[in-house]
């Protein structure tokens, strides 16, 4: 397997494997930074939350739980809910503040 990760690792420009005999524990790898929600912009916010509505549109579908599905849905009219009340003509979802807050979280990590 190592030698398939280092044959994996030398066909790319930046490789992240991590020395499993290096003893450097102060050495700060780029990869360990999580970054704070400043660094999302307003505007890939209101994009995520779009894209969250759109999924909790396919999950109401699916689900047959009235409490499940009123938990993922909400009819308050938020800021970052912007993109969606412009887009909307009567179709779309306005996802929770929960839902939106976990994806959010997800976007700046990953």
């Amino acid at each position: 397997m190592v030698a398939s990760v280092t044959m994996l690792n030398s066909t790319v420009s930046r490789s992240r494997l991590v020395d499993p005999d290096e003893t450097d524990t102060d050495h700060h790898h780029d990869y360990t930074f999580v970054p704070s929600k400043s660094l999302l912009s307003a505007c890939s916010e209101k994009i995520v939350a779009y894209i969250v509505g759109f999924v909790v549109f396919k999950l109401k579908t699916t689900l047959y739980c009235e409490t499940c599905i009123d938990a993922l849905t909400d009819v308050d009219d938020r800021q970052i809910c912007s993109l969606i009340k412009m887009k909307t003509k009567g179709g779309l979802v306005f996802p929770s503040k929960d839902i939106v807050d976990v994806c959010l979280y997800c976007e700046q990590v990953l």
